[in-house]
């Protein structure tokens, strides 16, 4: 079925208004923003396109109550933020000076974040609530005859033409207060949000504030003892001085000035001097330490070459006892040698021992001289 030109009329005055309130919402946060930089500065407003400026003729007293609504509520904010700024710079100069300007402007810009996200969110409430609006103005539209709703659509555009002649009333206030009870009802939630935000900022500022305050009757008070410790060194050296000065010769107050420094000078005098010598025990320390370390150096490589020749000498005992053994005759051979010739100092024993003990001397005499050549070596 085709479309009655009534419908088609509501649906492009539908997006008519969908449009005009997202251009309201846009124009809100630019206001916003702009009241957050600059809170003195009147905010200009970008002009609307020409099809709208054409288009919002067909929109109803509501449109403008909300415009109202809107420059209202930003006139609001302009004030709460001048008042708060205004509270700040009678209640808080330690604190601007305390402050430096970056700290200052990240926190303008949190504040400045802070409304923006609060905006954003209002805007996205309102996006939800497009739907409802849209449906329920579709029923009533269904509900009403064609012949109606022209009706209705010429009174709109005669109380728009009214609206935008003629200035402001109370009474019409009344009626736009009556038919948008709910956006007024909503903007009032979010202006007492705001107070509430604006309350606990005032609050963090005041707690700061004190801590602030607290903090300057203390620097108040060091200075006051630092004053007092001044006056009573000034008033301790000008007795010194009228004591010094009178009843003295020319000969005496200089002999006295020179003692006046030698002792002065005393204290650099000692401090030096235990610096010195505390300068040279560190130079004998590190000797010392060094000629330690070399003694232990020496002491180990001497006990190396010991034990190295302890080993050798052990070493050449073990081959030639084993050499020895390995030349032993068989026990026939012994027995047949025992026969031939009697036991005597001249035997073949006899020479044996007699060999061993030479061997044995000359160990220890191999043995001895080594230890002396390591010890030798080692020092």
């Amino acid at each position: 079925m085709a479309k009655s030109p009534g419908k088609s009329t509501l649906e492009d005055s539908l997006g008519q208004y969908q449009r005009s309130l997202r251009e309201r919402a846009n124009r809100s946060i630019h206001q916003l923003k702009c009241a957050l930089r600059e809170v003195d500065v009147t905010v200009e407003e970008d002009a609307l396109d020409p099809s709208t400026s054409i288009n919002v003729e067909n929109e109803d007293t509501g449109v403008a109550w909300h415009e109202l609504q809107h420059s209202h509520a930003v006139s609001q904010l302009k004030a709460l933020l001048r008042q708060q700024t205004n509270k700040e710079n009678e209640t808080s100069p330690p604190r601007r000076r305390k402050l430096s300007p970056s700290d200052e402007l990240s926190g303008m810009k949190n504040r400045v974040q802070v409304v923006v996200l609060e905006n954003e969110r209002l805007q996205q409430e309102l996006k939800s609530q497009r739907p409802e609006e849209t449906l329920r103005e579709q029923t009533f539209l269904d509900a009403s005859g064609n012949m109606q709703n022209s009706w209705i659509m010429t009174r709109e555009d005669s109380r728009v033409d009214e609206a935008v002649k003629r200035p402001f009333s109370h009474g019409d206030a009344e009626t736009g207060k009556t038919a948008s009870t709910g956006d007024a009802n909503k903007w009032k939630l979010e202006l007492e949000r705001l107070k509430l935000t604006y309350e606990a900022k005032t609050d963090l500022l005041e707690s700061q504030l004190m801590l602030l305050r607290k903090d300057l009757a203390e620097y108040q008070k060091t200075c006051e003892d630092l004053k007092e410790r001044l006056k009573h060194k000034e008033s301790l050296l000008a007795a010194s001085a009228s004591s010094r000065v009178g009843g003295l010769c020319l000969k005496c107050a200089q002999h006295e000035a020179v003692l006046s420094q030698t002792h002065s000078n005393v204290h650099i005098q000692t401090i030096e001097r235990l610096t010195k010598e505390r300068d040279d025990l560190m130079s004998v320390l590190v000797s010392v330490r060094s000629s330690l370390a070399e003694a232990q150096k020496r002491e180990t490589s001497a006990y190396e070459q010991v034990k190295h020749a302890v080993q050798m000498t052990e070493e050449a005992n073990f081959e030639k006892t084993k050499t020895t053994f390995c030349g032993v005759p068989e026990p026939r051979s012994l027995q047949q040698i025992l026969r031939q010739k009697p036991p005597g100092p001249g035997g073949p024993l006899s020479s044996r021992r007699e060999g061993g003990r030479m061997s044995g001397a000359r160990k220890r005499r191999c043995l001895r001289s080594s230890v002396a050549l390591a010890c030798h070596r080692g020092c």
